[in-house]
């Protein structure tokens, strides 16, 4: 029998990213190109609605330093089959609009929470300033730049958005998105001076953000939300909501160049067929690893034909990425499929690779 300790309150999608997109560089599109009834494509952002609900659905990212920087994408559902399918969907889009991303998914049920546990979390909100933003607010980048191996505390960013409803009279409204911004952290191993520091340091999350008349973002412990609300999303029910209106060119929701993921590279000319790999062309050729398109690892497997190798064949890599250990692999696989070829190792390098 279930206690109410126990009880599962919601269930949770969430897309951990395990790799980042390629740098963006904006086009500049000519107004001649651009129909009267589309954006222009000249910013990225996952700042938007993905399933379009409505009433429309809340939806964030956790952004969690220490040890390594995680990058969580998280929606509450109503069961755990709508958690795996609503992550699949988020993902594959997500894939779409970011070239080179990648991710994996993960459902998490919620249960009610130990009091004792939610005391030790220090909760602060990021107030925006209402009125027009005089610049884009880079609050992801610059909480990498504060604390990736930087502060051994653990921290996180968190930001939630809800589409505001489109009103009848103005279609154009559905851009404007409501956003709260949170952060959090365990104050209870820190002496006064640490916790003086790291305060210090989250003031600078929100500084420099102001509106044309000169009102300035500020740093405040909210009142009207708890963590588990944040984790649920529900924290739109507030008679502050309205000053928390953006639209997608105020807030820099990307993935920007700091960001501590791996970004592998995207070539602009591949050649690489599936056809004809069947066991008897495997038998013929060296398996080098999974293919990578556009930047993400793929689940095909990469062949090379033998009777290829005769042409330039380049391995590179940063050091200590497994150049040697490839090698070694595809020198014993080549051995056992082509006894008959002969194989010259000059090792110009570490004499402790010999082996």
């Amino acid at each position: 029998m279930k206690s109410v300790k126990d009880e599962i309150l919601f269930w949770q999608t969430r897309i951990s990213i395990t790799q980042a997109p390629e740098i963006f560089k904006p086009k500049v599109i000519p107004d001649s190109m651009i129909p009267f009834y589309q954006r222009p494509e000249d910013i990225r952002t996952f700042l938007y609605d993905p399933f379009g609900e409505d009433p429309p659905a809340s939806y964030g990212v956790e952004i969690k330093s220490g040890n390594n920087m995680e990058f969580v994408f998280f929606t509450k559902t109503i069961s755990k089959n709508n958690a795996i399918k609503l992550g699949n969907a988020w993902l594959s889009n997500l894939k779409y609009r970011f070239r080179g991303l990648d991710g994996r998914i993960e459902v998490r049920q919620i249960i009610n929470y130990n009091p004792k546990e939610i005391e030790k979390i220090e909760l602060l909100e990021i107030i925006l300033p209402e009125g027009l933003i005089t610049h884009k607010i880079n609050v992801i980048e610059r909480f990498i730049n504060a604390f990736y191996y930087k502060n051994s505390q653990s921290v996180k960013l968190i930001l939630l958005w809800q589409r505001q409803k489109r009103p009848k009279n103005n279609p154009e409204g559905s851009n404007t998105y409501k956003l709260r911004i949170f952060i959090t952290y365990d104050s209870s191993n820190l002496d006064n001076k640490k916790h003086l520091k790291l305060k210090g340091i989250l003031n600078f999350l929100s500084m420099e953000i102001e509106t044309t008349v000169g009102k300035r973002a500020s740093l405040v412990k909210p009142l009207d939300v708890s963590y588990p609300k944040i984790l649920e999303g529900d924290v739109f029910n507030t008679s502050e909501e309205d000053l928390s209106a953006v639209i997608i060119e105020d807030v820099n929701f990307d993935f920007p160049e700091n960001t501590p993921l791996p970004r592998l590279p995207i070539l602009n000319y591949e050649n690489v067929r599936y056809i004809d790999i069947n066991e008897e062309f495997k038998k013929q050729a060296i398996e080098i690893g999974r293919h990578i398109k556009t930047g993400v690892i793929t689940d095909h497997k990469t062949y090379v034909p033998i009777n290829k190798l005769p042409q330039d064949l380049v391995v590179f890599g940063k050091s200590g990425c497994g150049k040697t250990y490839f090698l070694a692999r595809f020198i014993k696989e080549l051995s056992n499929k082509a006894r008959d070829v002969g194989i010259l190792v000059l090792n110009i390098a570490k004499s402790s690779q010999e082996i």
